[in-house]
Formats: C-alpha cells, sequence, structure tokens
C-alpha cells in the first residue's frame, strides 16, 4: 500500500492467539518498534494475555515497544480507539500495567 501512496501510520499484531513469547519474540517486537518509529510509524500490539505480558515486562520489551511509540493493548478494542484517536497510549498503558 506504501508502495501506491498510501501513508501507513500503524502496524497491529495481534496476539490472540499467542499464549506465551520467549525473549528473541519479545526483543524482535522491541527492535520492530524502532524500526517502526524511524519511519513515523508506530507498533502496536494488541490482545496481550497475561502470560505474553509477563514475558515482555521480563524482558523489558515492553518499556522499549513505549519508548518507540509503541504501544501494547490488552483488546483490539483499545488497539481501534488508539488508532482512532479515541483512546491515548497512556490509557493502554495503564490496562497493561494492570495485567502484569
Amino acid at each position: 500500500r506504501e508502495s501506491k501512496g498510501e501513508k501507513i501510520d500503524f502496524a497491529v499484531i495481534d496476539c490472540f492467539s499467542l499464549n506465551s513469547v520467549d525473549l528473541t519474540g519479545a526483543e524482535t517486537l522491541a527492535q520492530l518498534a524502532l524500526s517502526l518509529e524511524q519511519r513515523g510509524q508506530k507498533l502496536v500490539v494488541a490482545n496481550v494475555k497475561g502470560p505474553v505480558a509477563h514475558a515482555l515486562k521480563m524482558a523489558q520489551a515492553d518499556e522499549h515497544i513505549e519508548k518507540h511509540s509503541g504501544s501494547i493493548c490488552t483488546d483490539m478494542q483499545t488497539a481501534l480507539q488508539l488508532m482512532a484517536g479515541d483512546a491515548s497510549s497512556s490509557d493502554a498503558a495503564a490496562k497493561y500495567k494492570a495485567l502484569v
């Protein structure tokens, strides 16, 4: 879509089917957030469950994602609201931190 001139603001990863993530996966998400930020885009990691949230926190990937303009959302509704401008990244972070 970008090659056709369409601006893409967000890259969304739906973690609905993920029940765990290892250190490599957590670090990859953190690196992806940095790469997207350099392109003027934001990473949104949605539908994060407790075990995945815990793994991201243990790897400090959550801090890295947020540092690079990304967001971690516990549900898709919050992610959609975030992208539409109806919610802030701090709203998403508060729900995420309550999960961890």
